[in-house]
């Protein structure tokens, strides 16, 4: 209709929220403006062929209450940190012009308000009644915009807000601001979304209707024993129980339950989260630490969890706020929570802390700034896992990664991948003298030397007092320097990742599982390794060299003994790869296994000597070590 031409639209935020919006206007004809258009776009008459669109950024629609000087840019992280500086000025220099309102920013009491209810008396009673259409996705009830009085549904999605009156009606008469805020509106998916989710889910469906679950709250670690992974990891209860994946729940549940959980009189802090926090399981880990801290009480303030745009996840945002009667506890819980944020890198977090200060009755926010320890890391070696070792570990600013090898372009190359990186040329067996000032300048040393140079290395780190990390098994040369360290007060950490790492922790947490109910082991078979996606084993080997080439075929070459219904099968490292077997558990896969070194020590470490089989092997790809043995024999 002419008469409400031009039409403008406002979209606020810059979240999902707001581009999913922006995404469905921008399939109309459409003309993108600034805010400092919209007053000559306003004086445009006669038909128009497009609708006027505006993204409003936090800029747009506040401003400082004490009056900055005009060269003052306006500083978003003290608006967030400190927003009850800021007023709105949305009344005065968007409202009057537009049409709609699309609403997607993030409001809590501490902002103020995009819209008032007694903003929207004044222009009707001023006959500006342009503002005729609210679409409120936040969907915050009384928040940023104040006269969103209730939620609507899918079914009826607007009601009538009468500025005037104060009144609002489900008819839509044309006199007052249509209002949408469903509150699921994120459940509702398109016919195609749909119909893939229901082909994905059918073949499942038999599984899940035989499945017999668990009746023991105890065993619910088990569910997926009689479901499909793909059911198992959504499982959020079982027979009346949370599934491990999904306790955190059980936290909303009491905050439900027992409201008011935060004594505000108590010392209490903001911690704010962003990132992968679910999917990487970051913010399970975040809860059990506030809730095995002593008279911890916690409650969420904001929960945005984000949805996958093109396939790739987006960050979601977490606002807690935690009290304790103690400040040390909670200087304590903020420390393991930025640890957390720091280890797991999968959740690519960031954490941000405000220290709530009482004073006389009222809270009082402000952000702590706290400056990290310098640290320094001396990483000797430049070989493959280095580059990956120094880009991990250099991440923070406050830490200095210093790379120390033979050739000069190798450390430079490495120490590049470090936000503060130090090459350094060393010969570790020719220049002790070096060495030891290095190690005596470091917090920790990290050796990917080969697994002889260990011990002198290690030497180096007792003398000097400084910890040690390899990446190689234990040796009898380090192990004979247990109380040295000891003396030094040092620890020397070892090969922990997959094997032996996850490997043994699994295998004692399966073990330690059976004799905890009653029963005996007497099989025991473990098989792991680093295989790459079938789709990606596109070589002779199918296999990827992520560690040193030698240090494959060095592996490939060792003697194996293990046990097999209660016979000891020794086999010769000349003939690893000729002993090679199909794995037939998951024959779609097309697995061999390789017997790994000595299984038979590992009767005692597990408490399994009763045990008639006791196998530790290494898979492959088939082929894999037919291969290998060729190249063996060729030289």
């Amino acid at each position: 209709p002419e008469d409400l031409e031009p039409l403008i639209f406002a979209f606020t935020g810059r979240g999902n929220v707001s581009k999913g919006a922006l995404e469905i206007f921008q399939l109309l004809p459409h003309k993108m403006i600034t805010k400092d258009e919209i007053p000559e776009i306003r004086k445009l008459k006669g038909p128009q062929k497009v609708v006027y669109g505006i993204q409003l950024n936090a800029e747009d629609l506040v401003r400082r209450k004490s009056k900055p000087s005009p060269e003052t840019k306006f500083d978003k992280e003290h608006y967030l940190t400190s927003p009850q500086c800021y007023e709105s000025t949305f009344f005065e220099d968007v409202a009057p012009h537009i049409n709609v309102i699309v609403n997607g920013i993030y409001w809590d009491e501490r902002f103020p308000r995009l819209l008032t209810k007694e903003q929207m008396r004044q222009l009707y009673e001023k006959d500006n009644r342009r503002l005729f259409t609210v679409a409120d996705i936040s969907c915050d009830i009384e928040g940023s915009i104040e006269f969103l009085e209730k939620s609507t549904t899918v079914e009826q999605p607007y009601y009538e807000y009468d500025p005037i009156t104060g009144e609002i009606s489900d008819d839509i008469s044309g006199h007052g601001v249509a209002m949408m805020g469903v509150d699921i509106l994120p459940t509702e998916l398109p016919r195609e979304s749909s119909k893939h989710f229901g082909d994905a889910l059918t073949p499942l469906m038999e599984r899940l209707i035989v499945a017999k679950g668990s009746s023991n709250a105890a065993s619910l670690q088990e569910v997926g024993n009689d479901l499909p992974t793909e059911l198992a990891n959504a499982c959020i209860a079982n027979q009346g129980y949370l599934t491990p994946a999904f306790e955190y729940i059980s936290e909303f549940l009491k905050q439900r339950d027992s409201a008011g959980n935060v004594n505000m009189n108590d010392p209490h802090i903001l911690i704010s989260l962003q990132g992968h926090l679910f999917d990487s399981g970051l913010i399970n880990q975040v809860l059990d630490v506030m809730e095995h801290a002593d008279d911890c009480q916690f409650e969420f303030q904001q929960c945005n969890v984000k949805r996958k745009v093109e396939g790739t996840p987006e960050k979601s945002d977490v606002l807690l706020r935690v009290s304790a009667k103690d400040k040390e506890v909670l200087d304590r819980v903020n420390e393991r929570v930025q640890s957390l944020v720091d280890l797991i890198v999968a959740a690519e977090a960031s954490m941000q802390t405000f220290d709530l200060v009482i004073e006389k009755g009222r809270k009082k926010g402000k952000a702590i700034v706290k400056k990290q320890k310098e640290e320094n890391v001396l990483v000797l070696g430049a070989g493959r896992v280095a580059a990956s070792l120094a880009e991990y570990l250099g991440r923070s600013k406050s830490r200095n990664i210093v790379v120390a090898s033979q050739l000069e372009h190798e450390a430079q190359s490495v120490a590049n991948e470090a936000l503060r990186g130090t090459p350094v040329t060393l010969d570790v067996g020719g220049d002790l003298a070096k060495l030891s000032r290095l190690v005596k300048d470091a917090d920790v040393v990290v050796s990917l030397l080969p697994a002889p140079m260990h011990p002198l290395v290690a030497n180096e780190c007792i003398t000097n007092r400084t910890d040690l990390v390899t990446a190689s098994y234990v040796s009898p040369e380090l192990s004979g320097l247990q109380g040295s360290c000891e003396q030094a007060g040092i620890s020397i950490l070892n090969e922990v990742g997959l094997d032996p790492g996850m490997d043994h922790m699994s295998a004692m947490r399966i073990i330690d599982g059976v004799k905890d109910r009653g029963g005996d082991i007497i099989g025991f078979s473990s098989v792991c390794g680093g295989l790459p996606a079938p789709e990606a084993a596109n070589n002779p080997l199918m296999y990827k060299f992520s560690w040193s080439p030698m240090g494959v075929l060095r592996a490939s070459q060792n003697d194996a003994i293990y046990k097999m219904n209660s016979d000891v099968v020794s086999v010769d490292g000349a003939n690893l790869l000729a002993s090679a077997q199909s794995f037939e558990a998951w024959p779609q896969l097309h697995l061999e296994v390789l017997p790994n070194r000595n299984s038979l020590i590992y009767a005692d470490k597990y408490g399994i000597q009763g045990a008639e089989t006791i196998f530790r092997g290494t898979l492959r790809y088939n082929g894999f070590s037919k291969l290998l043995h060729v190249f063996k024999n060729m030289g």
